[in-house]
């Protein structure tokens, strides 16, 4: 091989690095654009939704001693360890989370998760607080749904289904289990979802 022959070898594997190392950086710019808008959108529910979407939660615990010590084995509400960092270690933890999803091959999917997570919390929590609505009547009509049915299979729950006998623990657990299942459909089928528990909400008026 000539030494114009390694020259231009040269020039084509730097071009290929190059424009590999051209590729995560826009990657890394565009799920940065897009997690900092959530944040900005949805605040400190966006904080929450790092510790309760099931794509990321594991990742954000890990990134901290208070909230890897904190962890039990157990499934436990976000405000549980969000309430163990400060706004200086959640800006870092939404720095690494950036990067974290920038390397996934499903970075839109883990993304717009967090987001309709966030959009479905935050509609959640107005029928909690402001229509009085209690937890269990919305995990009933979720229960008998066939959309967000199989979000109860992470416990074990048999014959007819009964609120009451859920500790707070589990209902919390259930509820995020059915935000998280909905925050993966489609937008039709979420709206679907969102028409479905009014309609029932107003037959038991």
């Amino acid at each position: 091989m000539n030494s114009i022959s390694v020259i231009l070898l040269g020039l084509v594997f730097f071009a290929g690095w190059q424009s590999k190392q051209l590729s995560a950086t826009n990657d890394d710019d565009y799920v940065n654009d897009r997690i900092e808008n959530i944040t900005e959108k949805y605040k400190d529910l966006a904080y929450l939704g790092f510790f309760s979407v099931d794509d990321i939660k594991p990742f954000s615990i890990l990134q901290f001693e208070q909230t890897v010590n904190k962890y039990t084995g157990d499934w436990q509400k976000a405000e549980h360890y969000t309430e163990l960092l400060d706004k200086n270690k959640l800006q870092k933890l939404k720095k690494e989370l950036v990067s974290f999803i920038s390397e996934n091959e499903d970075k839109d999917k883990i993304i717009n998760k967090l987001k309709y997570w966030c959009v479905s919390s935050r509609q959640i929590d107005v029928l909690k607080n402001d229509y009085e609505i209690p937890t269990g009547e919305l995990l009933s009509i979720f229960y008998r749904n066939d959309k967000t049915n199989s979000a109860f299979n992470i416990l074990s729950i048999g014959g007819s289904f009964d609120p009451s006998k859920l500790t707070e623990i589990q209902t919390e657990r259930l509820l995020n289990s059915c935000l998280n299942k909905i925050a993966e459909m489609s937008i039709k089928e979420q709206f679907e979802i969102n028409s479905y528990v009014y309609s029932k909400l107003a037959q038991s008026i």
